[in-house]
């Protein structure tokens, strides 16, 4: 068994899956167990028991609960078996040469950090890139920054399972942000930090879940940085300044902003 389980939530989503275990295959320096929970696809998904010199294991939920739930459910199985790291990825986003292996040697040779992400790639549906997401890298600049928004691209963590006893799991009642939430409560009581360097790619798909779900997820958003607000921190205000203004801009305008800001560091 491998000290790293590799939790991928999937529903409908066959080919995204595929490509993302696919790019496994560039994971050669750190064996890793995947651990892929359906969250009751209306079509079967598949997978393979391995992928190059990773286990694979399959989990399905028999109904369609909501990714907190089937992430939970990962979460249960995880901790039961004994893994020391959990790391994260979605159904369509691809790894970078030997991710795990890179988190991994962070991790121990910095025992009081729980929790670490990288940088994104983000590309076009052809392939081409479109920004690259560069995060903050020190606990100190993180716990200012997580006031406007997630300091951490949740493909791209992984963390500690021991902290599971302390802070528990993901909460249901964020919907569309619960990693935001989670990542809030780990920095709260751990170090964390972010490596400087591009470690996964994601595909912006103009239609999918996720950009159309965007305004569920920004009262998400709204709500945590109202459950977190401390009035001592100026982020905490401009947090929800630009959660309100988000509200009303559209998906084009934000991934053009990002794109220039991007180029421009």
């Amino acid at each position: 068994m491998s000290e790293i389980a590799l939790l991928i939530p999937v529903y409908n989503d066959q080919v995204g899956l595929n490509q993302t275990l696919e790019s496994l295959l560039k994971e050669t320096k750190e064996k890793i167990d995947v651990v892929v929970v359906d969250d009751g696809s209306k079509e079967s998904i598949h997978v393979p028991k391995t992928i190059g010199i990773h286990h694979i294991i399959f989990i399905k939920s028999e109904v369609n609960k909501g990714i907190e739930h089937v992430l939970n459910l990962g979460l249960k199985y995880i901790c039961d078996n004994g893994y020391t790291f959990v790391a994260r990825i979605d159904a369509g986003d691809t790894i970078e040469p030997n991710r795990f292996y890179k988190q991994k040697k962070y991790m121990l040779d910095n025992p009081n950090y729980m929790l670490i992400g990288s940088n994104v790639r983000h590309t076009d549906m052809n392939g081409k890139e479109v920004f690259i997401e560069r995060v903050p890298l020190s606990t100190d600049e993180i716990k200012k920054r997580m006031h406007i928004n997630s300091c951490f691209p949740h493909p791209s963590v992984m963390f500690r399972t021991v902290i599971i006893e302390e802070i528990g799991v993901y909460h249901t009642d964020f919907p569309a942000a619960e990693d935001y939430e989670f990542f809030f409560r780990i920095m709260n009581k751990y170090k964390v930090s972010n490596l400087d360097e591009v470690l996964i790619c994601k595909e912006i798909n103009p239609n999918s879940i996720s950009l159309s779900r965007r305004k569920r997820q920004l009262y998400s958003r709204i709500k945590i940085q109202k459950k977190y607000f401390n009035p001592l921190v100026l982020e905490s205000y401009v947090g929800i300044i630009k959660s309100f203004i988000l509200l009303v801009a559209p998906n084009k305008l934000i991934i053009g902003l990002k794109s220039l800001l991007s180029r421009s560091n």
